[in-house]
């Protein structure tokens, strides 16, 4: 991805685990994107999100609410922010519930820099098509 594409783009980091977001966020800022960082669902939905093209980057175990219901309160609420999930444990249900609501991929931890940064960028793709297609 173009590094001139990147600078508008915002990538959410919703994780428990500090050290996880920093590393994250270290990777996508290595590339251009502006993070934000929150450790729970109720962080995030506390927090005003920026009105940039962007998506959200999502673990599957946090605490209160998991992710995968999270992802269900973001549609339920109208936030059309493409989601990036990640586990450390994924199985069928899993795999198959966050695809069911739209996830552009669901990753396995350990994974690569590469891996999250090209699931990011099909998110992020895909926010811009979103906001750029004629309205029907």
């Amino acid at each position: 991805m173009p590094q001139d594409a990147n600078n508008e783009a915002v990538v959410y980091i919703v994780d428990d685990d500090s050290s996880l977001r920093r590393a994250l966020d270290s990777v996508f800022r290595s590339v251009g994107l502006q993070t934000r960082c929150y450790g729970s669902a109720q962080d995030f939905l506390e927090a005003q999100p920026v009105d940039l093209p962007g998506c959200i980057v999502l673990d599957v175990r946090l605490p209160g609410m998991s992710g995968l219901d999270f992802q269900t309160k973001l549609a339920d609420l109208g936030n059309q922010l493409p989601v990036v999930l990640m586990t450390g444990r994924g199985d069928a249900p899993v795999s198959e519930r966050a695809m069911k609501h739209g996830a552009v991929d669901l990753l396995i931890k350990p994974f690569r820099n590469q891996d999250i940064l090209n699931a990011v960028a099909i998110a992020i793709e895909r926010d811009r098509q979103r906001r750029t297609s004629p309205r029907i």
